[in-house]
């Protein structure tokens, strides 16, 4: 063998090295390159469900909403003839028999029964002691000129629905 043979023969080891180096390359670099597209893909489509995901949470707030708002208006709507049916009531009454107490505290506790969203309904006078009611027993009349929505219904200004903040009732 020639020294020109050997030469040869070694540049086609080492080719051959350099190519099953290059292959392992090129294998190792599609390979990260597939691996990153699919991540990429994997991190596009999650982003794109989660914006659909607070989308449709938004819309469901929003029709949640709307329909609280519409049932609490149906509720004051009905309360606001309630009382006005009972204040009517109570003129009359109190024109025709003078405010037979049990009566009227009677007609108080049937409107409570045909709303379950009231707790309770009570009347004052101007001073503020609760003279007719649900809730109110016998000798237990207290007063509420103290409270907030007292006062503030006292002043002077047109008839108006007020809604005070829940509290505890004495």
């Amino acid at each position: 063998m020639t020294k020109i043979d050997k030469m040869e023969i070694n540049s086609d080891a080492s080719r051959s090295q350099l190519s099953r180096a290059a292959f392992i390359r090129r294998l190792a670099i599609g390979f990260l390159l597939i691996n990153m597209f699919v991540v990429i893909l994997t991190f596009l489509s999650l982003r794109q469900s989660r914006l659909q995901y607070e989308e449709r949470a938004a819309v469901t707030t929003q029709n949640l909403a709307q329909v609280l708002d519409r049932h609490i208006s149906g509720i004051i709507g009905k309360i606001d003839v309630l009382l006005f049916a009972a204040v009517e009531e109570f003129k009359h009454d109190s024109a025709c028999s003078g405010g037979d107490r049990q009566q009227l505290n009677t007609l108080l506790a049937r409107m409570v029964s045909q709303m379950p969203e009231l707790d309770c309904l009570t009347v004052t006078n101007r001073r503020g002691d609760i003279t007719y009611g649900t809730g109110v027993g016998i000798g237990a009349l207290k007063n509420v000129a103290d409270r907030d929505y007292f006062i503030r219904l006292r002043q002077p200004r047109p008839r108006a629905i007020h809604i005070q903040a829940a509290g505890e009732p004495r």
